[in-house]
């Protein structure tokens, strides 16, 4: 699915997690107060939002995991754009628990060029967000 399906479908999520009453103490901890578990990370849910508000949400799912940003220009870097999706995949701080996927467009004859990927710049973004969520981990302990 593209960015914009994703975004479309989030919304009920969104709407399910405020009906259901969780709470970021919740997500956290890794349980709710009803006894059921929370399936994403609370370091790599912080770590994500953290890294990733460089650029505009306009979409986040806590309980699935999930953050898209808004195109995002960075002012050193005429004529592109970028959109961030990042998964949360475990309630495990683990190398493969996110994954990231970053969407590029550039600007040419007054007209945004079609949607490719750059997997080079969503593995450093991961690694990113994995050393964000182990600092935060570590800092939490002491």
């Amino acid at each position: 699915k593209t960015a914009y399906e994703l975004a479309s479908c989030l919304v009920g999520s969104e709407m399910c997690i405020r009906d259901r009453g969780i709470s970021l103490t919740d997500i956290l901890s890794g349980e709710r107060s009803d006894g059921t578990n929370v399936n994403v990370n609370g370091y790599l849910w912080r770590a994500s939002l953290n890294i990733l508000s460089i650029a505009p949400l306009i979409s986040t799912d806590a309980l699935g995991g999930t953050i898209i940003t808004d195109w995002y220009v960075n002012k050193n870097i005429q004529n592109q754009r970028l959109k961030i999706t990042a998964f949360i995949k475990t309630s495990e701080l683990r190398s493969d628990g996110i994954e990231v996927k970053v969407y590029i467009q550039n600007f040419k004859n007054n007209t945004w060029s079609e949607t490719y990927t750059n997997k080079k710049l969503a593995n450093k973004i991961e690694e990113s967000i994995l050393n964000e969520a182990r600092n935060l981990r570590n800092n939490s302990s002491n």
